[in-house]
């Protein structure tokens, strides 16, 4: 039937294994029909274009064709196994699929491939089929939807599927049964979609939104058709409908009645194997086919200018066959309610079949056209005829009413036309109408002429229309019914076309009726259709069509308005009613004029004429112009408007001589003698039928002032009343005199048109006192009517005179709020000091009334003054002469204390809280009430807390500018975020849910379906809302989790319920993923929540992500949803996801079939997706996928061999960025985000890759790192520098200095917080809010103006955006780079990238301009990297220049920089500087091998292997170095140590001056003496260590170290005596600083020490005894030190180191006893340690010794050491004995160590003793201490053919095998 390309129908494969879902047609009418549809617009485009689709669209009302055996061939080649791969999995039973399409075929009378692709569209829709079925609950039993706090019980199923009943819900009947539903679902909605594109070509709506939601199409915008594909569709559709002989109408008519037929008959599937919810389906789908047939013939109708005879005749003998449907009845309530929508479109078209627009306008100007017309076809007529007079004769209002009503016009207009013919010759007659033609058109009439009921039929007609049939009442019902079923946004241009036709009908009969309540109640209900006051403020949602409105074409009808509307006016003030009805009609539809003003004002502001009855007994005319019998008249004397009395009326002077009657006026105040009608005035007696009379005077005068004081004459304590009547105004009066005004303002507040509101409302506050305004007497009449007994609110009139001010309230609060605020604070609405006030007793009282209009205001109200709180909140705290507009000052503030708004707004939250947990048991006439309510409320609580907590987290939140929302907030939270027990509060909001997932969805669309949606996105973005805000707050919110989490199914539910639920259902899954993922404790399991059935139908429906709509949003959301699952221990679902299997999902019954479960995991679809390039054209889905795998990696370890496995993948990503242009980062558009979605797109892979190498770094494979070493050039260009570059200081600083002198707050007021911020969301709106701010400052030019700083905020977040990216990119090029860094000596190629990442990371600090917050955390990540790869750099020993050359980089950064170099390492930036010291240390390691390269000299060098002296330039840094970084800081660090140590004994030295910066600063100082050719530097080195006094802060430290142990310490550790110790040590390796140590009396020092003293102890102190650093500070810092003294200063000081040793003889002896081949009991090396002590040690830890026993003393690297230490000290001291004098010390001063203590001989015999006997035994004795010997222990030997089997063991032996020598050697000297 179609290609594999085909978009309609792909290949049979592709959909049966999910690469191709089909979209069905129910599901491209729901997106066509969406709101937000022009994001469908391409799918759509591209579906409906389909060949094979349009050729269904040609034929809608009957798409399908019969089967035949083409199609049966067709259908055998569409399944034939040569096109299908057999499943391997069992996705799906091809066999079962070809049973299926052949049974619906069969039943169905449709085509067999047709019949197929609806059983594959049921195939793949069954996983949300099921979730649908309420018969399918988590455990697969029968359940029924919960009832969350309804008074009614909730409907059980949706999507127009109902619940089948028990059974499994695959057997063959309910899966016959889904076939059959899904068919006739998708013939309705085919039908469905050519109504609307047919509609649309005609009226050229704007279907997507291309001209905006209200554009006026109709006043002159031109768009070319060749780009409305919607318009062209339409046309073709409608051109294929047509056949040879036979109208689109009567096409229409006999689809209408074969329908009609099978409703009678029966669909005929219904057996014992089908359900009997199939037929139910086939009646409701049935009966909205006839309802779209009727569309289309109305829209049809209006296209033609005559009727086709032939439809018109077919038609009326239907309506006589089926009597208009008046009696149309069905059993199933579904069904039934359609019957009102079918019959108001009977009668809709029953009325336009006549074309009452244009016969009587034909027949009236004798026109020509009139012959061509069904009048001049008597049997036509006949027909009419019959059928109007049965309906008439019905003598009750029905469906025909309009069009017998009609009739009676037409023909009363035809009888006169007759008339003129058999008056007019024929030679007169006009052309065309000659005697042939005139003979047709009188041989019609004698149809209506002669009756069968023997009487006047015209008189019949008219008299049953309007007496009989009501047809004045009917009219408002139908055009109300009509306006609500079809007012969906698509539906608008149908709306507007059927209630202009309706307006034809009475514009037509005002020649025949005159001017009436009932008309005026009829044209009224026109205009209006189903909208009021809340439309015009809040219009809804619709398409932009070319279709004008009824009061459009009101206004631009002259004749029709000089009837109607000057007729209002001509009768104003005598009838106020109709004239503001009138006008509130107008502002409804939001009418402006050229000025801006309301378009009513045009027939309110100046008054011509003032009609009004005379005052009772006095006649204060006279009559004139009496000869032309008009009962004209003129004042004789002034008549008043008003009074101050309210006796009887006298006019202050003799009238007619009747002085009795004398009164004295009113004093006029200021502007009110202009409603005092002067004498003179003209005017006319309209009534003198009985008195007093009723005059019509010329006078003009402001209307808007007049209707003011008719409304302050209710007022209390008003001294003015209506001058004729002597009475205020009635309650209805004034209500629609306020209701005018609100719908001005409303009008007004549509458009943000606050000038225009000023104008209305000083223009209606002209003639009142000068304390009193419009504003104030409306809400005095409010205030005053609210305190009305309770049970005197139900009077008449009360409750509509408290909704309309409200309307009013609601109008001023949107344009003026400062007025409404004092007045709510001082009103009895709210009556703040107690609990409730008025505002609880009406809406009690509405209660019982079943109406909820002052409910609904309340309401609205609420919203209002929050969304005000913000609006108004800066406002409030800026002096009113700082904001001016256009030199005018703005008056600013609220009129009251921030202190009564807060009280004000926490009152009515309470109030509204009870209101919303308890509405859910009212009783609501109007559902759309009772779901406005359940809208606005949950809404209005949502913005509370995102306005409270969603910005400005630098804040408490009543210290906010959204302070006076704050205790609101916290009662919501109370109330909602309960801990346990209570669920009252969370019933509502958990009952809206369950409502919709079980609202049936419909084809037909209204205000109510759509109503339904609203209410339940509301109620999911409150719950989502509530639960983020938990989060955020750190909150527990146990109660709202669980709850959610049992309700998991029902949101199952809602996510396939409809499509507008998708995105905030997975919002709120997501958020309860994060939610329970927060805590240490095991979260909540989603599957586990929805039960094994719920949750594979849930995860296959997931699974198909967005297809086939491919809606970017929702897929953005679902791979959210993924990655929150993936990452916060959803193990079942992530298991899902990363292997598609449904893992414990299953149950043990469904092992067998388990393989049937296994799905295509989602890791693997994403994989393939971003193996291919393309993808990545659509960054946001790559980030989002990308996210996804990214977050599997990091949390499932099976998922990184996934990836790695995926070999298309991994060679597709490294490359994505480096074909994509190089991002500009000084951007000159600043809105373009494209760089920050590279950024992210380059971090996500970057992340991904840098899991993969460490993955395959455990296996040995480098493949990936030597592909990568190619393809790093973006990371290496860009992710280093950009942050610096992309961050603009002087745009950022100069837009918060200006911004807080312009508005004295801070910008961070609108800094998002994680509650309202969408992470990795980049864009203008990023870091600070611009909707949030337009709100706040939206009352000021300078925010909103071209330049203004809504444009700073704009490029700030821009700005922000590039430098957050920036930062993530930098984070995760460092993880990839350090993964990359551990196979530097395996590639080198990467050894230049890594350089080069180091030099621009080094070099780079220096020149970052980012804030301090952005650029400690920056700078800190920058370094760290630098350093990591600097090390693996030295260590692979990389030959790179920037290497070579990092060492003067890093010092020319260390000394540009802004850090004090003496005290940086405590300063506030010392992290930062530990760091780049540490790079400094590593820089300097290159230069100590010198068969690599010439250290430290030019690169112009020719022999790189030649040793030379420094060069100058390095010479000199390296001395810098000493003296600036190593002396400074040492002395520093010293002088910090003991300054706290004397202030604060407890203080811990390591928060002082961690041991770390010594080390540091020790090791730089051990390799600037470690250099080649430093000694060269010698004399400098000398002089700047002694002027620095270094030796003499080196002595103190160790001297005083003791006091540097924590007493409280359980393993106190003598650290800095050792690094004290050290540093003495390197120096002395310089002969000047040794013999300065010497000269200095070092060793005298450090014998006197106190830490010195414990070597004293009785046994020594070795490796194992505690403190264990003890040991070190003697053999790697006493015995070294000593050396070096000997070997630099020689004899003179080799009496002092002699001394100083042999007063440590336990020591010694110690020493000589550790290589004992005979352990020594008592001695404290006698336990040989345990494997389990071996392994401490080798961990960094010490073996534990005990005293005694017979083992032999573990032996230790160390030990080896220190004998080796101790036989060159020996040795040494033993050759200056033997040299004597010639040292220039006599002999008998130069001592040697005391035998005693080192007995030299016993000792060399020992250590041959082990190297020469068994080396095995010694191998055994050998310990590691710390990590680096355990690793030594654990390599192979470094010389494979020696006797040692380790490095450790080799080291011990080399240092035992040099200690024997020295000892030889002394036995010889």
């Amino acid at each position: 039937m179609a290609p594999t390309d085909s978009s309609y129908f792909p290949s049979l494969e592709s959909c049966l294994y999910g690469e191709n879902r089909l979209l069905s047609w129910s599901a491209a009418l729901n997106a066509l029909s969406s709101i937000d549809n022009a994001q469908y617009e391409w799918i759509l485009e591209r579906f409906l274009t389909d060949e094979d689709a349009l050729k269904h669209l040609e034929t809608p009302l009957d798409p399908f064709s019969h089967p035949s055996t083409e199609t049966k061939s067709q259908f055998e080649t569409l399944t034939a196994a040569i096109n299908i791969t057999p499943s391997h999995h069992g996705q799906f039973d091809i066999d079962q699929i070809k049973a299926d399409t052949l049974w619906l075929s069969e039943k169905t009378k449709i085509n067999e491939p047709a019949a197929l692709r609806i059983v594959v569209l049921e195939w793949q829709n069954r996983p949300a089929l099921q979730l649908l079925d309420a018969s399918i609950g988590a455990d697969g039993g029968d359940h029924t939807a919960p009832d969350f706090g309804s008074s009614k019980p909730l409907p059980q199923v949706s999507a127009g599927y109902s619940a089948v009943g028990a059974g499994n819900f695959s057997s063959n009947p309910r899966r016959q049964s889904r076939l059959l539903q899904s068919y006739l679902s998708e013939k309705s909605s085919l039908l469905r979609i050519a109504e609307i594109l047919i509609r649309a070509q005609q009226y050229e709506d704007d279907v997507f939104g291309r001209y905006g939601e209200h554009t006026p199409l109709a006043k002159g915008k031109e768009r070319a058709r060749s780009d409305n594909w919607v318009s062209g569709l339409g046309s073709v559709i409608q051109e294929n409908m047509h056949q040879p002989g036979m109208s689109l109408l009567t096409r229409c008519q006999s689809a209408l009645e074969r329908r009609l037929e099978d409703i009678e008959t029966g669909s005929g599937y219904y057996g014992e194997e089908l359900q009997p919810s199939v037929e139910e389906t086939f009646g409701a789908e049935t009966v909205k086919e006839i309802i779209y047939i009727m569309q289309m013939m109305s829209t049809f109708l209006e296209a033609v200018s005559v009727p086709d005879t032939t439809a018109i005749r077919a038609w009326y003998s239907l309506m006589i066959r089926y009597q208009f449907f008046n009696e149309l009845q069905f059993a199933t309530p579904a069904i039934q309610m359609l019957v009102r929508p079918l019959q108001s479109l009977t009668s809709l078209i029953s009325l336009q079949i006549l074309k009452i627009a244009s016969m009587p306008h034909l027949l009236d100007n004798a026109a020509e056209t009139c012959i061509t017309t069904y009048l001049a076809e008597r049997e036509a007529v006949k027909d009419i005829n019959q059928a109007l007079i049965l309906a008439a004769e019905r003598n009750v209002p029905n469906v025909a009413s309009p069009a017998v009503f009609a009739w009676a016009i037409i023909t009363d207009a035809w009888r006169a036309f007759t008339e003129y013919l058999n008056a007019t010759d024929e030679v007169n007659l006009p052309i065309g109408l000659g005697s042939n033609n005139t003979r047709r058109i009188l041989d019609s009439f004698e149809e209506v002429k002669n009756s069968p009921l023997d009487l006047d039929l015209i008189q019949f007609f008219a008299n049953s229309a309007t007496s009989v049939l009501q047809v004045h009442e009917v009219l408002p019902a139908l055009a109300i019914t009509l306006s609500k079923t079809f007012s969906a946004r698509i539906d608008h241009s149908f709306n507007l076309q059927s209630r202009n036709a309706l307006l034809a009908l009475v514009v037509n009969s005002l020649s025949l009726v005159q001017y009436s309540e009932p008309v005026i109640v009829s044209i009224l209900a026109i205009l209006n259709g189903r909208d009021g006051y809340w439309d015009a403020v809040h219009p809804p949602a619709r398409t932009a069509t070319r279709a004008k409105t009824p009061v459009e074409i009101l206004l631009g009808d002259e004749w029709t308005k000089d009837r109607l509307l000057v007729q209002a006016q001509s009768r104003y003030p005598l009838e106020i009613v109709p004239l503001m009805q009138f006008c509130q009609a107008i502002c409804v539809n939001g009418l402006q004029d050229q000025d801006e003003m309301p378009t009513a004002l045009r027939f309110i502001k100046n008054l011509s004429r003032y009609t009004q009855r005379l005052p009772h007994g006095v006649e204060p005319y006279s009559l004139v112009r009496e000869d032309e019998n008009q009962n004209f008249a003129c004042l004789n004397t002034a008549l008043p408007m008003f009074s101050r009395s309210r006796g009887q009326p006298n006019f202050g002077g003799a009238l007619d001589g009747h002085d009795s009657q004398a009164l004295v006026l009113m004093d006029a105040t200021a502007g009110e003698e202009i409603f005092s009608l002067p004498a003179g005035t003209l005017g006319s007696i309209l009534d003198d039928s009985s008195k007093p009379y009723i005059g019509c005077w010329e006078y003009s005068y402001p209307g808007l002032t007049h209707l003011a004081l008719l409304l302050s004459t209710i007022t209390s304590g008003s001294y003015r009343v209506d001058f004729a009547t002597q009475a205020p105004v009635d309650r209805f009066q004034a209500a629609e005199i306020i209701g005018f005004l609100a719908s001005a303002l409303a009008v007004c507040a549509r458009y943000d048109n606050v000038g225009g509101a000023h104008a209305v409302l000083e223009a209606a506050s002209d003639g009142l006192d000068r304390t009193e305004d419009i504003i104030t007497t409306v809400l005095t009449i409010l205030d005053e009517t609210l305190q009305t007994p309770v049970r005197d609110v139900e009077i008449e009139g009360t409750l509509d005179l408290l909704v309309k001010c409200m309307h009013f309230a609601y109008g001023v609060t949107k344009l003026l709020p400062q007025r409404i605020w004092p007045f709510l604070s001082r009103s009895s609405l709210l009556d703040l000091d107690c609990s409730g006030g008025n505002l609880v007793n009406i809406v009690t009282t509405e209660l019982s009334l079943g109406r909820h209009d002052f409910l609904i205001c309340s309401v609205r109200l609420f919203d209002a003054l929050i969304e005000d709180s913000i609006a108004s909140a800066v406002e409030r705290r800026i002096p009113s002469k700082q904001i001016t507009r256009f030199e005018e000052a703005k008056v600013g503030g609220s009129g009251t204390t921030e202190k009564a708004m807060e009280k004000i707004v926490t009152a009515l939250t309470r109030i509204m809280t009870d209101i919303f947990q308890s509405a859910s048991s009212w009783r609501f006439d109007d559902v759309n009430e009772k779901l406005e309510v359940d809208t606005v409320i949950p809404r209005a609580f949502q913005k509370i807390l995102e306005y409270v907590y969603g910005y400005d987290d630098a804040r408490e939140p009543s210290k906010k500018i959204t302070g006076l929302l704050a205790l609101g907030a916290e009662h919501l939270l109370d109330t909602f975020l309960v801990p346990s027990g209570n669920d009252l509060a969370l019933e509502p909001l958990l009952g809206f849910l369950a409502a919709g997932a079980a609202a049936p969805s419909t084809t037909l669309l209204s205000d109510t379906s759509s109503a339904w949606i609203t209410r339940t996105i509301a109620g999911l973005g409150f719950v989502e809302t509530l639960l983020r805000t938990g989060v955020l707050l750190d909150l527990k919110t146990p109660r709202l989790q669980s709850q959610l989490f049992e309700v998991c199914q029902l949101l199952a539910r809602l996510y396939v319920a409809h499509d507008s639920f998708k995105v905030p259902t997975l919002t709120l899954l997501e958020t309860m993923v994060l939610s329970a993922g927060r805590t240490d404790e095991e979260p909540p399991s989603l599957l586990g929540h929805l039960g094994p059935e719920t949750s594979k139908c849930f995860l296959k429906v997931l699974s198909s992500l967005s297809k086939p709509l491919e809606d970017s949003t929702l897929e953005l959301r679902i791979w959210r949803l993924l990655s929150a699952v993936v990452s916060n221990r959803q193990q079942w679902f992530a298991i899902f996801l990363l292997t598609g299997d449904a893992g414990r999902g299953s149950t043990r019954k469904e092992k067998n079939s388990a393989e049937k479960s296994h799905g295509r995991p989602l890791l693997q679809y994403a994989l393939d997706q971003l193996a291919d390039p393309q993808t990545f054209k659509n960054r946001r889905r790559a980030i989002a996928m990308l996210d996804f795998v990214a977050l599997a990696q990091d949390n499932w370890p099976w998922a990184v061999l996934d990836v790695r496995k995926h070999t298309e993948f991994i060679s597709t990503i490294p490359g994505i960025l480096n074909n994509s242009d190089p991002p500009n980062l000084e951007l000159n558009d600043q809105k373009d985000v494209r760089v920050c979605e590279e950024n992210r797109e380059a971090a996500r892979i970057a992340d991904i890759l840098a899991m993969c190498l460490h993955e395959a770094r455990q296996v040995g494979d480098i493949s990936l790192a030597k592909d990568l070493s190619s393809k790093l050039y973006y990371y290496r260009d860009h992710a280093i520098k950009g942050a610096d570059t992309a961050y603009n200081e002087s745009l950022h600083v100069n837009m918060v200095r200006n911004f807080e002198m312009k508005y004295s707050i801070s910008p961070k007021t609108f800094k998002r917080t994680a509650l309202t911020a969408t992470p990795g969301v980049f864009g203008d709106d990023y870091f600070y809010s611009l909707e949030h701010a337009d709100k706040a400052l939206g009352f000021d030019s300078s925010w909103s103006s071209r330049k203004g700083f809504r444009s700073e905020f704009e490029a700030s977040n821009i700005m922000l955006s590039l430098v957050e990216s920036h930062v993530i990119l930098l984070n995760s090029w460092k993880n990839l780079a350090v993964e990359l860094s551990q196979v530097l000596k395996e590639e080198p190629a990467l050894q230049f990238h890594m350089a080069k990442v180091v030099k621009d990371c080094v070099s780079e600090t220096t020149k970052s301009r980012l804030p301090t917050n952005i650029k400690d955390g920056f700078l800190q990540t920058r370094l760290d990297l630098a350093f990591t790869l600097t090390q693996k750099l030295v260590d692979a020993k990389s030959t790179e220049p920037d290497v070579r050359n990092l060492f003067s980089t890093v010092w020319g950064t260390i000394r540009d920089s802004t850090v004090d170099l003496e005290t940086g390492l405590t300063g506030p930036d010392a992290s930062y500087y530990r760091t780049i010291l540490k790079i400094l240390f590593l820089s300097l390691q290159p230069h100590l091998d010198a068969t690599r390269y010439r250290p430290f000299t030019n690169e112009t060098t020719s022999d790189k292997h030649t040793m030379s002296v420094l060069s100058n330039d390095a010479a000199q840094d390296v001395l810098d170095v000493l003296s600036d970084v190593i002396c400074t800081s040492f002395r520093h660090l010293c002088t910090t140590l003991h300054a706290s140590d004397s202030s604060n004994p407890n203080l811990n030295s390591a928060v002082a001056a961690p041991s770390s910066d010594l080390v540091t600063l020790m090791a730089l100082l051990q390799t600037l003496l470690s250099i080649p050719d430093i000694s060269t530097l010698y004399p400098q080195i000398y002089l700047r260590v002694t002027s620095s006094n270094l030796i003499r802060y080196a002595t103190s430290l160790f001297s005083w170290s003791h006091q540097l142990i924590s007493p409280a310490s359980d393993n106190p550790d003598p650290i800095y005596g050792d690094l004290a110790l050290l540093f003495l040590l390197a120096l002395s390796s310089v002969p000047a600083l040794a013999h300065q140590i010497a000269v200095d009396g070092v060793l005298a020092a450090l014998s006197s020490a106190p830490l010195t003293q414990l070597f004293l102890r009785p046994r020594g102190c070795g490796p194992f005894d505690p403190p264990t650093r003890l040991y070190s500070i003697w053999y790697r810092g006493f015995l070294p030190l000593c050396l070096n003294l000997l070997r630099h200063v020689g004899a003179p000081i080799a009496a002092e180191v002699g001394g100083f040793l042999n007063q440590f003889p336990r020591q010694l002896e110690r020493a000589a006893r550790s290589i004992e081949a005979r352990p020594t009991r008592g001695s404290p090396a006698a336990a040989k340690p345990t494997a389990q002590e071996k392994a401490t040690a080798s961990e960094g830890g010490a073996v534990r010794v005990v005293s005694g026993g017979d083992a032999l003393q573990p032996l230790t690297l160390g030990l080896a050491s220190e004998l080796h230490s101790l036989a060159l000290v020996a040795l040494i001291l033993a050759r200056f004995r033997a040299l004597g004098p010639a040292t220039g010390v006599p002999a008998d001063q130069l001592p040697t160590l005391d035998p005693r203590s080192f007995p030299v001989a016993s000792v060399r015999e020992e250590i041959e003793t082990w190297l020469g006997g068994n080396r095995k035994a010694l191998r055994e004795r050998i310990v590691p201490v710390g990590e680096r010997e355990a690793r030594w222990a654990r390599r192979e030997a470094a010389d494979p053919g020696g006797m040692c089997e380790s490095r450790l063991e080799e080291r011990v032996v080399g240092e035992l095998e040099s200690a024997v020598g020295c000892l030889r050697e002394i036995g010889e000297v």
